[in-house]
């Protein structure tokens, strides 16, 4: 086995790793390989081959099993370090994009680099990349890194299976058909249809363009010209994704009536029934209600009976965007939040956020059974042969607005059945009591930081007040201007040193505060603790 050395990053910022010009291997780390190479011949080495030395272009395994051991020894490296609190979220800080430039040499070469290199650039993308799976990455939705969730893409992604049908991933349509059923049976829906869509925006679009063809579905045939004026109203505090719905559609955002929640973040039914008249009276066809369970920002959930019943009386498709909170279903202590879900058409549910599935697996949920085929099918023969000697309901392609699709099923499916109901419930009770904890330390550690409200569900939202403001009028213009700056800067100083990451944001007429989401299982009560000390040493300057 030959010598391996570790390059450092000073040899990387000074141009080494341009493959043009580099006229000595390329170095890694020697605990990367050693593995690879102790049960294979003591002469395998990596440098000058290439993937003609690996399966299939070659029939002799040593190579190809060289490789992917040194593969899976860096990745089982990372989740070492990943596991490691104290590790830095973005090793070295986050740099800018001429860093990055320096560190790799992203242009496609006229002849492919040897696999030694390969395993280079692999191990710099490890090392640089944001850590979304670390206990202190507080930034996004979806967060952590499951084991089961990882098994999973490691085999779809080597079976390399499309679902669009039966005959190629058979397995694959029966779990996904048996998965979506239950999803269904938690919405309280005896019948219906479902699809696992590539992610909440997708499922949302799903949701507006099945509600237009199932009020006007000759508009599939005849297109828009001659349809009716419509419209959609939403709440204000909506998912974005709506909005372009309703733009990738062609209704155009124009004709999206956007209704302001209340001072918790819920809109009220009133408001609701109050812009369908409205709309009515002006002779707009509202075809589309659209609500969510568990906002982006606030986390709040709105009144999805109360909204139910007023879209069955005027006969309007009610849509639940659950992508972050529909995973509220899964513990008897939250599912309450969702009281009325079986009367809605439709529900979009991220398995990829609160669930920690990894990325990328959302649900899009109808109450009415057969519905997708009858909005996309194109019933083209050289896929959707119609006397296959199978069950050809099970070829989900003609079903979607995509051809190809990726298994996003068996993640879901390997954690659920690895967790069980239990398991799930737990999972999410956990989350909520780490949530309640950092709102209470929050609160806690008055004058300098303030919370914006008691949270209905995971989200904390607050500010940090430096020493700077403390004695500033809050109601003042300078004190909005001056506390707007304080997240993003803090922000700025949390990725350049690297060692955490909390997401920000402004909302309606509130200056920039920051907004907690603590969905990783890892991520601990002292975790949390650290956090708020960082905000503190960040921002105290400010």
């Amino acid at each position: 086995m030959s010598t391996i050395t570790k390059l450092n990053i000073t040899q990387i910022e000074d141009g080494r790793s341009n493959s043009k010009s580099t006229k000595t291997p390329l170095s890694l780390s020697s605990d990367l390989i050693i593995n690879a190479t102790n049960c294979l011949s003591p002469t395998t080495d990596l440098h000058g081959r290439t993937y003609k030395d690996l399966i299939p272009y070659s029939s002799d395994m040593n190579i190809t099993k060289t490789f992917l051991q040194a593969i899976l020894n860096m990745i089982l490296k990372y989740i070492e370090e990943l596991n490691d609190h104290e590790s830095p979220v973005i090793k070295n800080g986050l740099r800018t994009p001429n860093e990055y430039r320096q560190i790799f040499n992203f242009d496609i070469d006229q002849k492919g680099v040897d696999l030694n290199e390969i395993l280079y650039n692999t191990e710099q993308i490890l090392q640089t990349s944001v850590r979304s799976g670390h206990p202190r990455f507080i930034n996004q939705l979806s967060q952590g890194l499951d084991m089961l969730s990882l098994a999973a893409e490691i085999i779809t992604s080597t079976t390399n299976s499309n679902m669009f049908t039966y005959e190629v991933a058979p397995v694959y349509n029966c779990m996904e058909e048996t998965v979506l059923r239950y999803m269904r049976e938690l919405c309280g829906w005896k019948n219906g249809d479902g699809v696992l869509a590539p992610g909440g925006a997708v499922s949302n679009l799903y949701a507006v363009l099945t509600a237009r063809h199932y009020a006007y579905p000759d508009i599939k045939q005849r297109g828009v010209m001659n349809s009716p004026r419509t419209v959609m109203i939403i709440s204000k505090h909506c998912h974005y994704s709506l909005k372009r719905a309703a733009a990738l559609i062609g209704l155009g955002i124009d004709h999206v009536i956007e209704v302001n929640p209340d001072q918790t973040g819920r809109v009220r039914g009133q408001d609701i029934e109050n812009q369908i008249c409205i709309a009515q009276q002006q002779g707009l066809k509202v075809f589309f209600v659209g609500i969510t369970a568990g906002t982006t920002v606030l986390g709040a959930f709105d009144p999805i009976d109360e909204i139910a019943q007023i879209c069955q009386k005027y006969n309007i498709w009610l849509h639940v965007d659950g992508a972050w909170g529909g995973s509220a279903l899964l513990s008897s202590k939250t599912k309450h939040l969702l009281n009325g879900l079986n009367k809605v058409d439709s529900f979009t549910w991220n398995p990829h956020k609160l669930m920690s599935v990894h990325l990328q697996c959302s649900a899009i949920l109808f109450n009415h059974p057969n519905i997708l085929m009858n909005v996309n099918e194109m019933s083209a023969g050289y896929l959707f042969q119609p006397d296959k000697h199978y069950e050809i309901t099970l070829d989900t392609g003609d079903k979607t607005i995509q051809c190809g699709r990726h298994v996003d099923v068996l993640k879901l499916w390997l954690a659920w059945k690895g967790k069980g109901i239990d398991g799930y419930a737990e999972h999410v009770e956990t989350l909520l009591e780490n949530a309640r904890f950092l709102y209470e330390k929050v609160k806690s550690k008055a004058p300098y930081f303030l919370t914006l409200m008691d949270p209905p569900f995971i989200n904390v939202c607050f500010w940090y007040i430096p020493p700077s403001l403390q004695n500033i009028d809050s109601t003042s213009l300078e004190y909005y201007n001056r506390l707007d700056k304080i997240a993003p800067k803090i922000k700025e100083r949390m990725m350049t040193s690297g060692v955490m990451m909390v997401g920000y944001q402004r909302l309606d007429h509130y200056p920039n505060f920051f907004r907690a989401i603590v969905s990783n299982p890892a991520t601990t009560k002292h975790d949390i603790e650290i956090m708020i000390e960082q905000i503190h040493m960040f921002g105290k300057d400010l």
